[in-house]
């Protein structure tokens, strides 16, 4: 009979182990998510500077078409070619890093 106490004993701290483990883990992802997230934040943030010293009239353009996004409503976006790629000089965005994000 000491001996059944003794396994149920055993499971339950494996039982426990793994639980820890595992709350262990879904600390880890969330943390690498928010890293992930924040370098994005840092690469577009980067992105904008460049474009901003590249071109500062492309800039202005676009920040007056923007104003016009924000008057469509949440969800709907449109292409503002300003801040397309082609507007930085040829060769420099390809020294940029791409970065898979969604929105």
């Amino acid at each position: 009979m000491e001996h059944i106490g003794t396994l149920k004993h055993e499971r339950m701290i494996g039982e426990l182990d793994l639980k820890r483990l595992k709350l262990e883990n879904q600390a880890l992802d969330k943390r690498h998510q928010h890293e992930r997230e924040h370098e994005q934040h840092e690469f577009r943030i980067m992105q904008m500077q460049l474009m901003i010293s590249q071109n500062p009239q492309a800039v202005a353009s676009a920040m007056m078409q923007s104003r016009d996004l924000t008057s469509q409503g949440p969800g709907q976006f449109k292409f503002i070619p300003e801040l397309d790629a082609a507007t930085l000089p040829s060769g420099s965005s390809s020294s940029l890093p791409s970065l898979p994000f969604s929105m």
